[in-house]
């Protein structure tokens, strides 16, 4: 049950890493952006933003090797990674004002019954 509560943790984690680099690279445009290089390395390496996504990436990253250490891989990465669409697709639309269609409520319905079907066989 532990490794069960670990996992939803580690997706938790993973999910506030994304949301954070998200935030933090919202409106930097390195790739186009006119600046040296080294200008482009120092907007990207000074923002709270992503190092806080990053630190959040290594605590997903410690609990999910934890939990692979019992839980089935082939059980562990699906669930996980449904359940980090789920998330970021509901945090995102909330939070960041992204837009839902059709598309993306079927998407997220045969994604949990793909994951009903595999956890409950």
């Amino acid at each position: 049950m532990i490794y069960k509560a670990l996992l939803i943790a580690g997706v938790v984690a993973n999910v506030i890493a994304q949301l954070l680099l998200k935030t933090g690279m919202r409106g930097l445009d390195v790739l186009y952006a006119t600046v040296p290089m080294h200008e482009k390395i120092r907007m990207v390496t000074a923002n709270a933003y992503v190092w806080g996504g990053m630190v959040f990436y290594g605590i997903g990253f410690l609990l999910y090797s934890i939990v692979l250490s019992r839980i089935e891989l082939s059980k562990a990465y699906p669930v996980a990674s449904v359940a980090s669409i789920i998330l970021v697709t509901v945090i995102s639309i909330v939070l960041l004002t992204e837009t839902i269609n059709i598309q993306k409520i079927v998407g997220l319905l045969f994604a949990i019954i793909g994951i009903a079907i595999l956890l409950y066989r």
